[in-house]
């Protein structure tokens, strides 16, 4: 499919030629030779471009062959009388180098140029080597052929075996295959017809010759065994020429035939055609036609570069030889590209990226972005009135085409009205221009403007500007000929190549300085009328041309494309993806731009998705460093390349190397297309792309949610049921966009409600629940049945899912509507749980509907409906909730069927703990108040029991328990309201409560509390010494020293508070000294640790570096090979030994962290230094310790002891100041955070 772009075409003219005979070339020197009618060699230097030497052949018999041997640096020149001459090229002189007796017949030199091939015409095989020994001499026999009729002979390009095409007496021709020995090692069958032409292709699979019949011409094939393969038929306009050669380029993949006596109307030509294979099927690519007075008439002839496939010598008519270069593109549509964020974004047509493929008259289209048709078939074909040799796309999908004959067709964009004409219409050809001579001269054709088209000039150095005429029924067109008033655009140093550029279609040309410009119409110029071609006074078209450079590769490229941010890709020949004048790829096979992508094939079989961002974000290092590489990768055939993809779309078209197009949806073209397609509105078609190709259709919300929550009615009313089934079915909590899809691209609006959850009385609402209320909104607004299956759904897909709120919402339908309802319900939870639900609401009608349709036996559930459904209602319900263990439910239920159902009621809160229940339930009910405290007393004991005593007491207080409830409360440690409510009940005598304080005091001092128990103390013991005891060991020894002299017993404090304040004193010095040596030793350790580490990771660098030096040095000879093997076993063994013992170490890595709260560890432990940090922790001086620390200081000031006071805060201080030096506050653990206060509320009586 792809098609063959003529680059240009370098004239070698021969002066006062009387015709060309043969061409060869070397490729060594960079020099053609050409054999003139008059018996002379003439050389070029192709470089230089200019004759090297000019000499006569000293022969009195016709030329039969010229051969270069390169080897030799001399060409070989056979004769019909058996002549064999020798021409040194240095010296430029003949000599006789042999005589076959009875004269060559034919005559060729094999690939490698070591051996010549005769056939004499006595039938005698003979080869030559380079030093002209007689290597085979065969005789093949004497055959008696028309006259003037030749065999010819083929070499494959390994030289290992040649073809040898032969006429018997009858005129029928045969193909025999010999190997470099001449011996024979097949023979076809003799088949009528056959022409004179023969190709061996490089690959030695295939013979090709001509075949002419009555009413067509072939070219025939056949394989090294000398068996017919197929063939393919020329042109009517070609079936009564001869084919006089064919010719393989270096890759097999072109076929040249030299074709005499073409019947073009009244005239007789020549004409030269370039054909290509693809998928089984031949297409004419290219055809160069002879001038019809051409004079002198020179021989057709091909000779093909031996290295650069697309690079071939032509001989055609009188134009003499040429140095034509080709190359090979597929030329798809582009359609003009918005801006995504731009509001005509949405009224941009689809980008259908139509395909066409030259095939002779016939140009094939197919759009790719609506249909893939196989080749050699297409969607529809245009046919021409000559073979077509180039084509461009122009603006709005328009083509020009120019034909061998000199023709330029402007035909209408393709497919422009597909949807109402169809698809199989070929495009109308709006007009046709007249190119004159000039016409075939012009190569690289491409669009500017609308009527601008411009091509560039024989040998390269111009661009002829052909500017088409506003008047559609006039056929001239202005500059097209070399007499007309236009001037053509010399640019500095020469166009090397003119192109459509990937990105936009902007026609771009590259100088001969790697410099690209982009060219395009001067806007003043365009509304002005072109004058007639025959006028003197048209103004210049180059006046109307504005160049504008955008920045210069480092290499001639063959594909060319402008970055949104700024900065020029290329691709060379070379397979070097360029970014300016650096390369950033290599093995790039084939490139084109999408969107926001470049899509790229490689040498490595991957076809790669990389972001065009990249480029324009490039750091320091080079594109390889801001652009990290392939977005997206994925394997494909080797050989594959890329066809083209659709602007918009998500389907990637490539060429098989057989022929035939594969199509590939790449997962970042698909997410790319999804959220344009959101952005758009257009919900149905994204959810039908998210379906086929298996994305997250989460992705639906989390793109936008503040719009997809907004446009939920319009989602609604545009989707399927059973799209948005699947879409609520797909819903989960997480962000598909940061956990499965990070590189999915963001919304094109900029104002956007952030993504996070919303807030609703400081709770986070989950993302599914918000989704699954929205969209039952929407789905109540619309009255549809289909739906009934999505609003099932909304509930269910929550968390957790709300099946009975689904069966409730089926409550008030239809019982068709339930059962379609509950079939679906049943669909996605079990069976079971619907009926258990629909059986929860009390409903008993829409259980057995449930209970139906979920195909339960009717033997168990109509007798157990039928038994509720005779029982009252509050029973009814009870046992329901009983059998569905809803306990509490039942509870309040037996509790409301009456005074009579107390028990039953009771049992159930008993058994199961439900006071509660049972208490919310009395609350408010008249007459039930005993019942009410026989619950309260109830609920008090278990919330004892369950240590919520304070809770328990007021609830047992609330039942009239008034004993249990100070119990309670004492043992809640509120002992002020326990004693009050003794007191207030009268419940002990003053021993007996004086007992009861006396153990309540020593409770409080056990649990920490010994102001309070000091309290109980004064108040209600009258104890004063334990009252002081209690006050020293909370540490308030200022409190202890006012309570004892209070109440005049200053004898306590020389006897408990003194000592107590100096025991705690001295705690507080040997504690600060403590933590001043031990930090001091934990510091010094961290210290030497790090050093230690630091001098590791150092000599492991220093040993890498080592390591690398000593592979990098070169070793030759056989040792060095076996101490590299040896290295690399050590090492080997050594990674293995380091691995297991790692391995053990990790095993036992858990272990010593356990252990390392328990023992210290040994200097050089794994873990030491986790557990000096540990420490360094622990021993820092935190505000509680402050705290503590202060009080004893202060209780030591007041207690008269200041000096000593002084010294211990001088203490601390100097620990402080310290650990301020190093900085070591920043290592202090965080203060722990406030207890929360939990709150519990029981009812009260």
């Amino acid at each position: 499919m792809d098609n063959l772009i003529a680059l240009g075409a370098i004239p070698l003219r021969v002066e006062d030629s009387a015709g060309i005979k043969f061409v060869a070339s070397d490729g060594l020197r960079n020099a053609v030779f050409v054999a003139l009618q008059d018996k002379r060699i003439v050389g070029f230097d192709e470089k230089n471009k200019k004759e090297l030497f000019a000499v006569d052949i000293p022969c009195s018999s016709d030329i039969l062959g010229m051969h270069c041997m390169p080897e030799l640096d001399s060409i070989v020149i056979t004769c019909t009388d058996g002549t064999l001459l020798l021409l040194n090229m240095d010296e430029q002189s003949f000599e006789p180098v042999g005589d076959l007796e009875g004269g060559i017949l034919c005559s060729s030199v094999s690939p490698d140029g070591e051996l010549l091939l005769c056939l004499t015409a006595t039938g005698t095989m003979i080869v030559f080597n380079s030093e002209w020994d007689v290597l085979v001499e065969k005789e093949l026999g004497a055959s008696e052929r028309p006259a003037g009729d030749r065999p010819t002979v083929a070499w494959c390009a390994d030289g290992l075996k040649f073809a040898l095409l032969d006429t018997r007496a009858s005129g029928k021709r045969f193909v025999s295959v010999f190997d470099r020995n001449c011996v024979l090692e097949a023979k076809s069958e003799d088949f009528e017809g056959v022409g004179s032409g023969l190709a061996f292709s490089p690959d030695g699979a295939l013979i090709a010759t001509s075949q002419q019949h009555s009413q067509r011409h072939d070219i025939i094939f056949f394989e090294p065994n000398a068996l017919r393969h197929y063939e393919f038929t020329l042109p009517e306009h070609s079936a009564s020429c001869s084919v006089s050669a064919l010719q393989w380029n270096a890759d097999g993949t072109l076929l040249s035939l030299c074709l005499r006596d073409v019947k073009r109307g009244s005239e007789t030509l020549d004409a030269l055609q370039i054909w290509r294979r693809s998928n089984y099927h031949w297409y004419l690519k290219y055809e160069v036609v002879s001038d019809a007075a051409g004079a002198p008439r020179h021989a057709c002839a091909c000779v093909w570069d031996e290295s650069d496939p697309f690079s071939a010598l032509l001989s055609v008519g009188s134009a003499g030889i040429e140095r034509w270069t080709f190359d090979a593109e597929y030329q798809t549509s582009i359609a003009a590209q918005q801006p995504p964020d731009t509001s005509s974004a949405s009224e941009q047509p689809p980008d259908l990226c139509v395909v066409a493929s030259i095939d002779g008259q016939r140009l094939l289209l197919t759009p790719l972005g609506k249909m893939i048709v196989p080749p050699p078939m297409c969607a529809a074909a245009a046919s021409f009135p000559a073979p077509i040799t180039s084509l461009a796309w122009g603006p709005g999908g328009r083509l020009a085409v120019v034909t061998s004959d000199g023709s330029l067709h402007q035909c209408e964009p393709p497919f422009l009205n597909a949807a109402q004409a169809g698809w199989e219409v070929a495009p109308q050809i709006e007009a046709l221009h007249a190119l004159r001579a000039r016409g075939k001269d012009l190569f690289q054709l491409a669009w500017a403007s609308e009527r601008l088209l411009l091509a560039v000039s024989e040998e390269g150095a111009r661009l002829v500007p052909l500017i088409l005429p506003s008047d559609k029924g006039s056929n001239e067109v202005l500059g097209s000929a070399k007499t007309a008033g236009a001037q053509d655009e010399k640019l500095p140093g020469g166009v090397r190549r003119l192109l459509r550029e990937s990105g936009s279609g902007k026609c771009v040309a590259q100088l001969e300085d790697g410099s690209v410009v982009v060219l395009e119409e001067d806007p003043r110029t365009r509304t002005a009328a072109p004058a007639s071609a025959s006028s003197s006074s048209s103004s210049s078209p180059s006046s109307g041309l504005v160049q504008r450079r955008v920045g210069k590769l480092g290499a001639q490229c063959r594909w060319v494309a402008l970055l949104p941010g700024g900065g020029v890709l290329g691709q060379t020949r070379r397979l070097k993806l360029l970014l300016g004048e650096e390369a950033v790829l290599e093995g790039v096979s084939s490139v084109c731009v999408h969107d926001r992508f470049l899509l790229c094939t490689s040498t490595a079989n991957k076809l790669l998705i990389l972001p065009l961002e990249g480029a324009t974000q490039r750091k320091e290092g080079g594109w390889k460093e801001g652009w990290k590489g392939e977005e997206d990768a994925r394997f494909v055939e080797r050989g594959t390349v890329l066809v083209g993809a659709a602007r918009g779309g998500h389907k990637v078209v490539l060429a098989l190397p057989r022929g035939n197009l594969e199509v590939v949806m790449p997962r970042v073209l698909v997410l790319h297309t999804v959220c344009a397609t959101l952005d758009k509105g257009e919900f149905e078609p994204a959810l039908r792309l998210m379906r086929a190709q298996k994305v997250d259709m989460n992705l639906t919300h989390d793109h936008n949610p503040a719009a997809f929550l907004q446009a939920l009615p319009t989602l609604v009313r545009q989707a399927s049921p059973h799209l948005l089934s699947l879409l609520i079915s797909a819903l989960r909590p997480d962000d598909v966009t940061v956990s499965t899809y990070p590189n999915a691209p963001p919304p094109s609006s900029s104002a956007l409600v952030p993504k996070a959850a919303p807030i609703v009385g400081g709770a986070t609402v989950r993302k599914v629940d918000v989704v699954c209320d929205a969209m039952l909104a929407a789905l109540e607004e619309v009255d549809n049945t289909k739906l009934l299956a999505c609003k099932v759904l909304t509930f269910v897909r929550r968390d957790p899912p709300q099946v009975e709120a689904a069966v409730r919402s089926l409550q008030a339908q239809e019982q068709s509507v339930q059962e379609d309802g509950l079939e679906v319900l049943m669909g996605l939870v079990d069976s079971k749980v619907v009926f258990d639900a629909a059986l929860g609401l009390y409903d008993l009608e829409l259980a057995a509907v449930a209970a139906q349709v979920g195909g339960q036996d009717p033997r168990e559930y109509v007798p157990m409906l039928e038994r509720l459904s005779a029982l009252p209602d509050r029973l009814c319900c009870y046992e329901i909730d009983v059998q569905l263990k809803r306990y509490a439910s039942a509870v309040k239920h037996a509790v409301a069927a009456g005074a009579e159902e107390w028990e039953r009621a009771w049992t159930l809160a008993e058994t199961h703990g439900l006071y509660a229940a049972a208490v919310d339930a009395l609350e408010g009910v008249e007459g039930r108040e005993l019942h009410l405290r026989h619950a309260l007393c109830g609920l008090g004991a278990d919330l004892v029991a369950k240590g919520r005593a304070k809770e328990g007491g007021l609830a047992l207080l609330g039942g009239g328990d008034a004993q249990g409830a100070s119990a309670a409360l004492l043992q809640a440690g509120d002992w002020e309201a326990a004693f009050a409510l003794m007191q207030q009940h009268g419940a002990k005598s003053d021993d007996e409560l004086q007992r009861v304080c006396y153990g309540a005091a020593e409770a409080m001092r056990e649990a920490g509390d010994g102001r309070g128990a000091a309290r109980v103390y004064l108040e209600y013991c009258k104890d004063v010494e334990e009252a002081v005891m209690a006050l020293c060991e909370a540490r308030g020894w200022v409190e202890a020293g006012r309570v004892a002299q209070r109440h005049g017993r200053a004898d306590l404090v020389p006897t408990c508070v003194a000592p107590s304040l100096d025991e705690a004193a001295t705690a507080c010095a040997e504690d600060v000294a403590r933590r001043d040596e031990a930090l001091h030793k934990v510091v010094e350790r961290l210290a030497e640790v790090a050093k230690e580490k630091q001098a590791k990771e150092e000599e492991e660098a220093r040993r890498r570096e080592d390591g690398e030096d000593e592979d990098g040095e070169g070793g030759s000879g056989l040792g060095d090979d076996r101490s590299e093997r040896s290295v690399a076993n050590q090492s080997q063994a050594s990674v293995h030994s380091k691995s297991s013992r790692s391995s053990r170490s990790s095993r036992s890595s858990k272990s010593n962290k356990t252990r390392s709260s328990a023992r210290v560890p040994k200097p050089g432990d794994p873990w030491e230094e986790e557990y000096l940090i540990a420490q360094r922790a622990s021993l820092l001086p935190t505000d509680a310790y402050k705290r503590d620390f202060g009080r004893v200081v202060e209780a030591l000031a007041l207690s008269g002891l200041r000096q000593r006071a002084r010294e211990l805060q001088a203490q601390l201080r100097a620990l402080e100041a310290w650990i301020a030096l190093l900085n070591l506050d920043a290592f202090l653990p965080p203060p722990p955070p406030p207890p929360d206060l939990v709150w519990h509320t029981v009812s009260l009586a």
